[in-house]
């Protein structure tokens, strides 16, 4: 099932939310936020 996942992206369920896409904003958010601490170290650091 390697092709099933992301294939129809936006094709079929037009009112529900795509698991893919949800699974990309959390990496977004992760990454977002993993950013701001590092950010906030370096500040402390100084």
């Amino acid at each position: 099932m390697e092709g099933g996942f992301g294939s129809d992206f936006g094709g079929s369920g037009s009112g529900k939310l795509d698991p893919g896409l949800i699974m990309e904003q959390v990496k977004v958010q992760i990454a977002v936020a993993n950013a701001q601490e590092l950010l906030q170290r370096e500040r402390a650091n100084m």
